[in-house]
């Protein structure tokens, strides 16, 4: 077939989407990651299981929908619809 294919909370490959997503945050330059809900979700939930973070980093980076003010916060994760199969990253430029 041609095209994305969709990721479930079943299918996805928690370590190397953390890594690579790590990496990104760590630049200090994300503005948010558009993502389906139910990867945000299961996403948060294997970082806490794993005890890769605390369960307040997890919440943080990756907020539960509905979350007051998530628009205005930095460097994370946002439901978008249609984004089971791909992320749009929104990055800053920095100091130019």
């Amino acid at each position: 077939s041609v095209g994305f294919a969709d990721i479930t909370p079943a299918n996805i490959d928690y370590e190397a989407n953390w890594l690579f997503w790590s990496e990104l945050l760590d630049t200090g330059l994300v503005d948010r990651i558009l993502l389906d809900q139910s990867l945000i979700d299961a996403m948060r939930k294997w970082l806490i299981s794993s005890a890769t973070l605390s369960e307040s980093e997890a919440h943080e980076i990756f907020p539960e929908r509905g979350s007051p003010n998530l628009w205005t916060k930095k460097g994370v994760f946002q439901h978008f619809p249609g984004h089971r199969d791909h992320i749009h990253l929104r990055v800053s430029c920095g100091d130019l």
